[in-house]
């Protein structure tokens, strides 16, 4: 996971895409999948990419990008990260774009709302099953890997 900044200074997709998130807020924040048009269309295809959004970051926000030059980040999907905090929504969220459509999807179930920069996987999924004599954890972490499937025994 890595930290991008949000933007700085107005931008035409962030003035674009903000009155339609505040449209739908709701059904975002519900965790609908959403398809929302930027005016301006065309752009590289920009496949699901994970978001988190946290106010206790305000100048920047977590990703599952994995591109190692961050001025290279996708900008609508910047745009999106930056209404998504000045209308203060915060949480986990999957966005995509192509074509000048643009999905998000809020992930309401907060499986994985302990995972912050630093922390440890193995004692998150530990914390998740304490107590249990088994258990079997099929995941997808933050589009950083395939799924895997993680067996833990004896988690006490």
């Amino acid at each position: 996971m890595q930290s991008i900044k949000h933007l700085i200074k107005a931008s035409t997709f962030l003035e674009d895409i903000t009155p339609k998130i505040t449209e739908k807020s709701h059904s975002i924040s519900s965790g609908e999948s959403v398809e929302l048009t930027f005016e301006k269309d065309g752009g590289y295809p920009c496949p699901e990419i994970t978001i988190r959004i946290d106010s206790a970051t305000p100048d920047k926000f977590a990703t599952s990008w994995t591109g190692s030059d961050p001025t290279r980040f996708p900008a609508r999907v910047k745009a999106v990260a930056t209404a998504l905090r000045d209308l203060g929504m915060n949480g986990v969220f999957q966005v995509s774009y192509k074509d000048g459509q643009l999905s998000i999807q809020k992930d309401t179930d907060n499986t994985f709302s302990s995972l912050t920069e630093g922390s440890n996987l193995k004692d998150d999924i530990e914390s998740l099953f304490k107590g249990e004599e088994t258990a079997v954890l099929s995941i997808e972490l933050w589009g950083l890997m395939p799924a895997f499937e993680f067996t833990g025994e004896n988690l006490d």
